[in-house]
């Protein structure tokens, strides 16, 4: 074997491991995207509802919330509940352009029980007070007080998604907006009685 057949020999098998490497490379590393992309999505969705943030939300989702023309108080109530919750995704199934997750809430039980009591307790500081801040300020950290003390019940929700070109959006999610609904309704019922 000459010299030059020799480096040839050497130079073709040392081309060849380079290709070999990085087609095991590209190829044994690839993320699960879709998966990714999802679990992105998802935990977009719920920290924006953690925040009452119904903006952020509607952002990621084909179903959109309504935007309520509630008072900064009542949206920061809102918000108090709503961050009150621990979400956790539990798994998440993808198949093809649809996709599920299987998401464990724990929250209050009863937010108009809650929403009850800290009105009973916020009129009795309203009529006691003395330092003048405003009634619904003082709702408001009454129902901080009061969720704070509140026990936390375990559920399941679960959130449907779908791609949309080449994006994933939630489409639907009702177990999150009827906790939502129940959280404003809750929240609004009270600070009537305060704002009126």
């Amino acid at each position: 074997m000459s010299i030059a057949h020799f480096i040839s020999a050497r130079w073709m098998a040392l081309l060849t491991a380079c290709c070999l490497l990085l087609m095991c490379v590209s190829c044994g590393e690839k993320p699960d995207d879709d998966k990714d992309m999802t679990r992105s999505v998802v935990e977009q969705y719920l920290d924006a509802f953690g925040q009452y943030n119904i903006a952020r939300m509607n952002q990621v989702s084909l179903t959109r919330f309504a935007a309520y023309d509630d008072s900064a108080e009542v949206n920061a109530a809102c918000k108090l509940l709503t961050s009150r919750t621990t979400r956790t995704i539990e798994g998440i199934t993808v198949s093809g352009n649809a996709a599920i997750a299987q998401i464990s809430i724990a929250a209050p039980e009863d937010y108009q029980n809650i929403c009850r009591e800290a009105l009973d307790s916020a009129m009795l500081q309203i009529e006691q007070d003395t330092s003048e801040k405003p009634p619904a300020e003082i709702l408001r950290l009454s129902i901080k007080k009061t969720v704070g003390q509140a026990d936390r019940i375990p559920s399941t929700a679960e959130i449907t998604l779908s791609k949309v070109n080449n994006k994933w959006y939630i489409v639907r999610s009702q177990d999150i907006a009827d906790l939502m609904s129940e959280i404003r309704t809750a929240v609004v019922s009270v600070y009537t009685v305060i704002e009126d």
